[in-house]
């Protein structure tokens, strides 16, 4: 899909005793025609995937009416704009779509990745191919690494 993901760290506290705010990940891609692609991320590690992390995967995917928060993309165009290369250009687009919600819904994009001890695959496609009262997303990737003790 050509998506990049600009800034790894998206998650922030307030302070010590605050759970973490923000999405997982966000990925950026700008086609030829200069049109802004979002890409809103999930990760979920458990020793034992089951259906309701899944199914709390895909509350979070669809919070927002599906689109990334406008506390993340700000927090990725302060740190592309920090940059006098390409990326302050990237920032400022960023920026725009927050001011203007300008990215339609069929130019984002949803990912699901896990890590667990088990299998998950058929388990994220049961649960993903539900309809969501968000509205469609054009297109969904899912990735999965499986780790198995010796």
């Amino acid at each position: 899909l050509g998506f990049s993901v600009p800034v790894r760290r998206l998650r922030y506290k307030d302070g010590r005793e605050m759970a973490l705010r923000g999405d997982d990940f966000i990925g950026v891609r700008v086609d030829a025609a200069g049109e802004l692609f979002l890409l809103k991320g999930e990760a979920k590690s458990r020793a034992n995937l089951a259906g309701a992390t899944i199914s709390e995967a895909r509350a979070a995917l669809s919070r927002d009416n599906g689109r990334p928060t406008a506390t993340s993309l700000l927090f990725i165009a302060d740190r592309l704009m920090e940059h006098e290369d390409g990326g302050a250009v990237l920032g400022r687009a960023i920026r725009n779509e927050v001011a203007n919600r300008a990215v339609p819904a069929a130019r984002i994009d949803h990912a699901l990745f896990t890590m667990s001890g088990n299998a998950a695959p058929q388990l994220c496609w049961m649960i993903f191919r539900q309809p969501v009262q968000s509205g469609p997303i054009p297109s969904f990737i899912f990735g999965s690494l499986t780790i198995r003790s010796l």
